[in-house]
C-alpha cells in the first residue's frame, strides 16, 4: 500500500488528476443535495395587464379629471359626459315627482275630508231618526198632523242616503291609497323617469375602479366622442404576482401551495422574496400567442414548451421596491418541498367598491326622500290630512320596489 501511494504521489501529473476527479465528484454531489427538487427558472416576470378605459355611450367630454403619467386614487372621478343632459333629465324627472307626490298627499286630505263628510252625515242621520221618533209620538196623540210625519219621515230617508254616500266616498279615498306608494301609477311612472336620468348619469360618470397610475390621455375637454372611444390608458395597482414559464417536463412536479424563492431583476440589491403556487395555467405559453402553432409540416422540429406558473407573494414588496409590471425575475420552486396547507393572509386590499345597481339604488331611494320631505313641508297646517295616510307617506320609501324599479331603468 505504501508502495502505491509512493508511487502515485511520484507522478504529479496523475496526483493532480485523481485530486481533481474526487473534488468534482465531491461537488456534485453537493450540488444535488442542495438543489435536488427545487425547479428553477429565469423565464419569469411580474404579471399583470394595462388597462384601456373606453367609453361606454356617445356624446361630449364635460369634465376631465386625469392627467399623463400622475397617480389617481380608487372611485376617482375620470370622466363626466354629457353632464347638461343627465342633469336636465334629472330635474325634469324630479318635477314629475314632486307633481306625483303633491297629488298624493292631496288624496291623504280627501280623504280625512271624506271622514268628515261621514261624521256629518252620521249626525245628521241621527237628528233626524230623533225628530222622527218626536214626531210619532206626537201624532199618536194627536199634538200634530199626519203630514208633519210624512216630512220627517223624508227628512230621515234623505239623512240615510246622504250616509251611504258618504259612506262611499271614504271607501274610494281609502282604495285609492292601498296601494305602496311607489307602486302607485303615477308616482311609479316618476320614480321610473327619475331612476332611468339617475342610470343615465351613472354611465355618464366613469370612476376608477382601483389606484392607478395614468400613462396617457387621449381626449380633451368639450371634444365629441363615440361608443368605444379609447379614453386613457392606466397601470392599476394591486397585489404583485409573478409569472414563471417552467418546462413541460417539469410542470407535473409543481403544486398549488409549495414554497417559491423570487428575485426581481428590477429590485435593488437583488433581494429574494418569499412566495408560493397559487395557480398552475392549464396551457402552454403558446396558446396565448396571437399567432397560433401549426405544425402541419412532416419537417417540423419539436420544441420544448413551456407552462406558466403563477406565483403569490407571502408579503408585499414595500413601494420603494415594487418592481415594475412586465419586469423579469428568477424564481427557484421548491417542487420537493410539501405544500402548506394554509397560504399565508393576502396583503390588505381597499374595499370592494358597491355594485353599480346597489349604488343606483340608494342614490334613488335617497332622492326620493329629499323630494318627498320637501313636498310635506309644503303642504298648509290648515289643510286636513289623515295622520295614517301621513305616516304611510312619509316611510313610503320601500327598498325593493325602488331597487326593482332602478334595475329595470339600468337595463
Amino acid at each position: 500500500m505504501k508502495q502505491m501511494v509512493a508511487k502515485v504521489f511520484g507522478k504529479p501529473r496523475l496526483a493532480l488528476t485523481l485530486l481533481g476527479c474526487a473534488g468534482a465528484a465531491a461537488g456534485l454531489a453537493w450540488w444535488q443535495t442542495q438543489h435536488a427538487g427545487t425547479i428553477r427558472t429565469d423565464n419569469a416576470f411580474v404579471f399583470g395587464h394595462v388597462t384601456r378605459l373606453v367609453s361606454p355611450i356617445n356624446g361630449a367630454v364635460d369634465e376631465l379629471a386625469l392627467a399623463p403619467h400622475s397617480a389617481a386614487d380608487q372611485g376617482a372621478v375620470a370622466f363626466v359626459l354629457n353632464k347638461a343632459e343627465y342633469e336636465l333629465a334629472i330635474t325634469n324627472a324630479s318635477t314629475q315627482l314632486r307633481t306625483a307626490l303633491r297629488e298624493e298627499l292631496l288624496k291623504c286630505s280627501s280623504r280625512q275630508a271624506a271622514r268628515y263628510r261621514t261624521e256629518q252625515a252620521n249626525a245628521a242621520l241621527d237628528r233626524s231618526q230623533t225628530l222622527l221618533e218626536q214626531a210619532n209620538n206626537l201624532v199618536s196623540k194627536a199634538y200634530l198632523p199626519k203630514d208633519a210625519l210624512l216630512e220627517r219621515q223624508s227628512s230621515e230617508k234623505q239623512a240615510l242616503l246622504n250616509q251611504k254616500l258618504a259612506q262611499l266616498e271614504g271607501d274610494k279615498a281609502d282604495y285609492q291609497l292601498v296601494a305602496p306608494l311607489a307602486m302607485r301609477s303615477n308616482v311609479a311612472t316618476a320614480i321610473h323617469a327619475l331612476s332611468a336620468a339617475l342610470a343615465t348619469k351613472q354611465r355618464s360618470t366613469l370612476r376608477l375602479d382601483s389606484d392607478a397610475y395614468i400613462y396617457d390621455v387621449f381626449v380633451t375637454r368639450g371634444q365629441t366622442i363615440s361608443e368605444g372611444t379609447l379614453l386613457a390608458t392606466m397601470v392599476p395597482d394591486g397585489p404583485v404576482e409573478v409569472q414563471a414559464n417552467v418546462l413541460e417536463s417539469q410542470y407535473r412536479q409543481v403544486r398549488i401551495g409549495q414554497s417559491v424563492d423570487v428575485r426581481f431583476d428590477a429590485s435593488p440589491g437583488q433581494k429574494t422574496y418569499r412566495g408560493r403556487v397559487s395557480a398552475l395555467v392549464p396551457a402552454v405559453a403558446a396558446a396565448f400567442s396571437p399567432v397560433p402553432r401549426a405544425n402541419t409540416d412532416s419537417n417540423w422540429i419539436k420544441v420544448s414548451q413551456r407552462v406558466p406558473v403563477i406565483i403569490a407573494l407571502d408579503e408585499a414588496p414595500p413601494a420603494s421596491e415594487r418592481p415594475p409590471m412586465g419586469s423579469s425575475a428568477e424564481v427557484v420552486i421548491h417542487a420537493g418541498a410539501a405544500a402548506r396547507p394554509h397560504a399565508p393572509a393576502a396583503p390588505t386590499l381597499p374595499p370592494p367598491r358597491r355594485r353599480p345597481d346597489e349604488q343606483l339604488a340608494q342614490e334613488l331611494a335617497q332622492h326620493i326622500q329629499r323630494v318627498t320631505a320637501a313636498e310635506q313641508r309644503l303642504v298648509p297646517a290648515s289643510l286636513p290630512q289623515d295622520p295614517a295616510c301621513r305616516s304611510a307617506l312619509a316611510a313610503a320609501q320601500p327598498a325593493q320596489p325602488a331597487q326593482r324599479l332602478a334595475h329595470q331603468a339600468g337595463k
